[in-house]
C-alpha cells in the first residue's frame, strides 16, 4: 500500500510517518520524501512503489493541486500512476498552529533524512500569511477524488509537537488505517 501525505510543512507529515514506522517496526526506507523521489526515473521509481510495503510518501505543499509547478505536478502524476493500492492524508492545522511549530521546532524530517539529522536553526520559523486550510482540503480532497483515490483529511491541532530527539509514540498516530 502507498500512503501519500499531503500538506504544508509543520503540519505532521514526518511525525505522522515516524510514529507509523515505529509503531510496526518498519526502517526509514518505508518513509520517503516527494521532493527525493522526484528525482527517480519513472522505471526506478515503479520499483520502489512495487518493491516496498507499505510505502509512506511525504509532500510538503501549501499550494493547492492548481497551483503545483511542472515538476511536481509531473512527479505527482507519475506516482498516482503506479499500479499499487494507494490511499492519501492530507493534513493540516490552523495557520497559527502551524507558525508556532515552526517556530520551536529544531528538526526538519530526521527520520526521512539520516544523513542531516535534520537539525535547523532554533526558531527559524515559516511564513504561512496566504495558507487557507479549508480551501487546501477542499481542493486536495477534490483532487484525489476525481483520480478515485481513497482521501481522508486530518486536523493536526490536536497534535503534540515531536520531540527534538525523536519520535514520540502517540496513540493517535499509530493506529492501524491509513
Amino acid at each position: 500500500m502507498l500512503f501519500l501525505l499531503v500538506g504544508p510543512s509543520c503540519s505532521g507529515e514526518s511525525t505522522l510517518i515516524a510514529a507509523r514506522l515505529a509503531s510496526r517496526r518498519l526502517p526509514s526506507s518505508h518513509g520517503r520524501l516527494a521532493r527525493d523521489l522526484g528525482r527517480f526515473t519513472p522505471e526506478a521509481l515503479h520499483h520502489l512503489v512495487a518493491s516496498v510495503d507499505p510505502l509512506y510518501v511525504h509532500f510538503s505543499c501549501d499550494r493547492l493541486p492548481s497551483g503545483l509547478g511542472g515538476g511536481q505536478q509531473a512527479f505527482l502524476d507519475r506516482l498516482l500512476a503506479t499500479p499499487r493500492s494507494k490511499a492519501a492524508l492530507v493534513l493540516l492545522a490552523d495557520v497559527a498552529t502551524l507558525e508556532e511549530r515552526s517556530r520551536r521546532r529544531g528538526v526538519v524530517e530526521p527520520i526521512l533524512r539520516p544523513a542531516s539529522n535534520g537539525r535547523v536553526p532554533r526558531g527559524a520559523g515559516l511564513c504561512f500569511d496566504d495558507f487557507d486550510p479549508g480551501a487546501f482540503a477542499a481542493a486536495w480532497t477534490a483532487e484525489f477524488r476525481a483520480r478515485s483515490l481513497p482521501c481522508r483529511v486530518l486536523d493536526t491541532r490536536a497534535w503534540p509537537s515531536p520531540h527534538p530527539d525523536g519520535p514520540q509514540r502517540y496513540p493517535a498516530f499509530c493506529s492501524t488505517t491509513p
